[in-house]
């Protein structure tokens, strides 16, 4: 059979099985809500494995808003009529507004399951685009499930305890700080800056918890300690270790700032190339994809904010050598981005390049992408910050349109 025929084979079965999910819904002229939000979930996969990105956005955030309107209303959207078409990019998740969705008292996936999946696609989206409607990130997104919490355990029970109080950490963070961002008036200055300390004093409070708490799961079972759950917890640690004592990237006053943590981006490297031997043992096909914010996020900041040449580089190896996608997060077009950042730093300059050989003005400060109206094409925006210090300015900006 050839390869396009296979492919419209698996298209084909992908749209019966929708049809499968919704029709018993659609003929009471309402879709329960976790079904929405469970095709939302489809749409942005499939999307992303097909390299829609915009689309794929796009369906993210109707599901941020369907989760909005689960909160402020009882009245939600119709269920969409699938058209006769091979092509998912022609559908549109849920609409936001009017009719009405039913909420099952029998879903076929907990909501708050499918919350902390949307907070992990926003998650990944806001660092990722630009030029998009955000959705602000408040408590209505949480659904609490028990593990899922302020409280942090003398010792975690499970993996799993450990990964929710983690994520739970960073999302509170997120959310403080995207409040504290929003204050861009003088008179809100120094309140901006009261709610950043919070930020700092919240997360490194409850990471030393969470620190605690896992090392004595790890006493408790000594032969989990290599598994590549406790792996991946060990380099989120590390990698929101970084996050917590610089701030977001627009509070960064000087790249040179991150010199002083080569150590731990030199230990993110390490843990994520002990998760890709991990992996390697494990009986599954060569390309992973899964929902979560796995080793990419770190490996790419890694190679853009760490100016230990061998370190940065290493980093971009393990991205162009890793064959996966996390949610939205490509690895071989995020190893694309890096390599791209790291060239424009290095041009010039003898190799390998340390911290030292990279005065601030050579550094840059970010990246945007912006997926516009051609699916296959994207706005890459590598950015500079000021000669004066302060956030990226737009008159600084490399533009450059890619080829996806």
């Amino acid at each position: 059979m050839s390869k396009s025929l296979v492919s419209e084979f698996a298209i084909q079965q992908y749209v019966k099985a929708l049809g499968y999910l919704t029709n018993p819904a659609t003929d009471r002229n309402k879709l329960s809500t976790d079904v929405a939000l469970i095709i939302c979930i489809l749409f942005v996969c499939f999307e992303n494995l097909r390299g829609e990105y915009s689309t794929a956005l796009s369906h993210i955030n109707g599901g941020m808003k369907i989760i909005e309107k689960i909160v402020e209303t009882s009245g939600m959207p119709v269920a969409p009529k699938f058209p006769d078409t091979l092509s998912p990019s022609s559908y549109q998740s849920p609409p936001s507004s009017t009719s009405s969705l039913s909420i099952s008292q029998n879903p076929y996936v907990p909501l708050s399951s499918l919350s902390l999946v949307f907070i992990e696609f926003y998650v990944q989206a806001s660092g990722l685009t630009s030029n998009r409607n955000h959705v602000r990130l408040t408590r209505k997104f949480d659904m609490p499930s028990s593990d899922y919490g302020f409280n942090i355990p003398a010792e975690f029970s499970s993996a799993d305890e450990a990964c929710l109080a983690l994520d739970y950490i960073r999302t509170t963070g997120i959310r403080m700080s995207d409040t504290a961002l929003r204050k861009q008036t003088s008179a809100n200055l120094k309140e901006r800056r009261v709610t950043l300390d919070q930020v700092h004093t919240f997360s490194s409070t409850r990471m030393k918890e969470w620190s605690r708490a896992l090392g004595r799961f790890l006493t408790t079972n000594p032969d989990m300690e290599n598994e590549r759950s406790i792996l991946m917890l060990k380099m989120h640690h590390t990698f929101m270790g970084i996050n917590t004592a610089v701030g977001r990237i627009g509070l960064v006053p000087d790249e040179c700032v991150f010199d002083s943590f080569i150590t731990m981006f030199k230990r993110i490297v390490e843990l994520c190339s002990k998760i890709i031997a991990a992996e390697s043992n494990l009986e599954r096909p060569r390309r992973i994809f899964c929902l979560d914010t796995g080793i990419i996020t770190a490996l790419f900041i890694v190679a853009t904010k760490c100016r230990d040449g061998p370190t940065r580089w290493k980093a971009h190896e393990i991205l162009i050598s890793s064959d996966r996608q996390e949610g939205i997060l490509n690895s071989i077009l995020t190893a694309r981005v890096a390599k791209r950042v790291i060239e424009i730093e290095e041009t010039g300059l003898k190799q390998p390049v340390f911290a030292a050989d990279l005065p601030g003005f050579r550094r840059l400060a970010g990246v945007e992408v912006d997926f516009g109206q051609d699916s296959k094409q994207a706005t890459v925006r590598l950015l500079r910050r000021s000669p004066l210090a302060g956030p990226p300015a737009p008159q600084q900006s490399i533009e450059e349109t890619w080829e996806l």
